[in-house]
């Protein structure tokens, strides 16, 4: 009979303390209730985070430690801790801080750790985890034109970690997914007021940010290049990109003429952005690993501000040309506008393939009077 009323009690204080946090409720008010004091109720807390369960005391936390004081001890643990130990804890930090403190910020970063943000294949996600890499793709913004910057798909936050210790830029977040929404602001709780939840791609850039924003991230795979499209619909707004993305994608993009790679993208882009690519990176440094490799490009505005044609036409005229890119230009460009009155123009033996962005800014001035007539 007195180990089943044992268990029974435990198993009681579990579901209440896990109920009455959910709740909110003071850990003094808890503690009261099961007849406990702070340190019996702070090892049971900690016997329920070992098992697993997902707990969140951030806001006991912030309620008892000043903010400054918890970031100290909390980046400990992230950064320099080796272990969980709350005996090396106190040790290394006990002349600044009380047991108690310790404690409870040993306990979030327990709670967060077991925050289970798992990547999702209808996202497009794979989770960059390498630091080395996120360390490298931080720095490869320059940021020299403009300070704001927004990440796109901050996912479980390795990349902006390091955007975050750079001091020349002010860092946004776009995200969509609701567990990483989560995992960010527990783990970046400065960060959460800039972090926006929503789509990219239906962001009117204009209004968020009508002084001008660059774009970084590691770019789900699934949207990648409707990310570039979006933009290219900002350009004006958009000084600088910094992306990682599937390699193919990255080659087709900085790619020049006279390559198969070379499309839309190519084209389109290289007709606002000098485009560099940066660097390759492996399958292994995702979560999970993906079949192909990935590379990182920088993308910067050329001094291009108008092009010599109409724009909308000129993007027709590539869509139209590459979309049938095994024809020759004159088919794919007389099924989109019809002949141009039997007129012929010297580039419609050829291939799209191999045209750059004047030849195709002077095709497009070509089909707008041709058009007319």
């Amino acid at each position: 009979d007195m180990v089943v009323k044992s268990v029974v009690n435990k198993s009681g204080n579990k579901v209440f303390i896990i109920q009455s946090i959910d709740r909110q409720m003071d850990f003094e008010d808890i503690a009261r209730a099961r007849d406990m004091d702070l340190d019996e109720l702070l090892t049971e807390i900690e016997a329920i985070v070992h098992s697993g369960t997902k707990l969140n005391i951030s806001y006991y936390v912030s309620q008892v430690i000043d903010e400054d004081k918890a970031e100290d001890i909390y980046l400990y643990f992230k950064e320099d801790a080796e272990t969980d130990s709350l005996e090396e804890a106190v040790a290394e930090l006990g002349g600044e801080y009380t047991e108690e403190e310790i404690r409870l910020v040993r306990i979030k970063f327990m709670c967060l750790r077991n925050m289970n943000v798992r990547p999702k294949k209808h996202l497009g996600q794979h989770f960059l985890t390498d630091q080395s890499i996120a360390r490298r793709i931080a720095g490869s913004l320059t940021a020299d034109r403009c300070s704001t910057v927004l990440e796109v798909g901050c996912g479980t936050g390795v990349l902006t970690r390091f955007l975050l210790e750079r001091e020349d830029i002010t860092l946004y977040g776009a995200e969509v997914d609701t567990e990483s929404i989560v995992y960010l602001h527990e783990y970046f709780p400065g960060f959460a007021p800039r972090l926006m939840e929503g789509d990219f791609l239906r962001m009117n850039l204009a209004e968020q940010f009508p002084q001008g924003v660059n774009i970084i991230g590691n770019f789900p795979y699934n949207i990648s290049s409707q990310i570039f499209f979006q933009v290219l619909e900002y350009r004006d707004l958009i000084p600088e990109v910094v992306g990682m993305v599937q390699r193919e994608v990255a080659v087709r993009i900085a790619e020049p003429p006279g390559s198969k790679e070379y499309g839309i993208l190519s084209v389109l882009l290289q007709a606002w952005y000098d485009i560099e690519y940066l660097f390759t990176g492996g399958e292994k440094v995702f979560n999970p690993p993906p079949k192909v490799k990935s590379a990182v490009i920088r993308l910067r505005r050329n001094g291009v501000q108008r092009l010599d044609c109409d724009e909308r036409l000129f993007m027709k005229v590539v869509k139209a040309t590459f979309n049938q890119r095994r024809k020759t230009i004159r088919n794919s460009l007389r099924a989109a506008f019809g002949d141009f009155g039997g007129a012929e123009h010297e580039f419609f033996s050829l291939r799209p393939e191999v045209l750059g962005v004047a030849q195709f800014v002077g095709l497009t001035d070509w089909v707008q009077r041709h058009l007319r007539g």
